[in-house]
């Protein structure tokens, strides 16, 4: 683990060197952790992916969402409980397989990338949905992989200008597209860039946008493995 002490030297270490995670403190000096998060997100960093905790001392209401909104992940606060942080940790963590490959690591793996797959794609939600009717599911799938790019492409354009309203709408679209198919994440940060939208949020729509494409090419992977 290394420390910055503060966001500029946080972004700095993350351009040398990959890590797992970011728990990140809220209140900084120079740049605290809400502008540093963005800025990862972003793509000012070698990792704009990488999952982000937030650890802050505030526990008013609408912190949490604060947090989420600049685009972190998840949320821890002070006092910091240890089992706490050992969940949220573990949680968060994959383990690194390219250095181990003994079968105990193997197992762990799978065992993540099952949990993972669960949060990225409900495929009993998506089938339940469609009265397990195969032929309709695959027929969604490759409507899916036609015009969900599309509105991705139209959200990013209206992110590089600066059109907060206008990336809210084609959000809350594709959140309702990726709903109907089962996908947990991606619906997840379409509502929470929709919500930025009506609230003429640009800066916390920057912050999220960087994440739509790869939770996309995670949610098509697990669809088109799981079909």
């Amino acid at each position: 683990a290394d420390i910055a002490e503060n966001g500029l030297a946080a972004l700095n270490i993350l351009n040398e060197k990959k890590y797992d995670l970011i728990l990140m403190d809220c209140q900084m000096p120079e740049m605290d952790g809400y502008a540093a998060t963005r800025a990862i997100r972003l793509g000012k960093t070698l990792q704009p992916t990488i999952p982000i905790i937030a650890m802050t001392a505030n526990a008013m209401k609408g912190d949490k969402e604060k947090c989420l909104t600049a685009g972190m992940d998840d949320y821890l606060s002070k006092p910091i409980d240890p089992q706490q942080l050992i969940e949220k940790i573990n949680e968060w963590s994959k383990p690194n397989t390219s250095e181990a490959n003994n079968q105990e690591v193997q197992a762990m793996k799978s065992i993540t990338d099952q949990q993972d797959n669960a949060i990225i794609w409900d495929r009993n939600d998506f089938m339940n949905r469609i009265m397990n009717n195969e032929v309709l599911a695959q027929k969604l799938v490759n409507l899916f992989k036609v015009d969900t790019p599309k509105t991705i492409k139209d959200l990013g354009l209206a992110v590089d200008n600066n059109l907060a309203n206008d990336a809210g709408l084609l959000a809350h679209k594709l959140k309702g597209t990726v709903s109907n198919l089962g996908g947990i994440e991606l619906a997840d940060l379409a509502h929470k860039i929709e919500q930025a939208g009506r609230e003429d949020d640009i800066e916390s729509i920057k912050g999220l946008w960087p994440q739509v494409m790869p939770k996309y090419d995670q949610l098509l992977g697990q669809i088109e493995r799981g079909l």
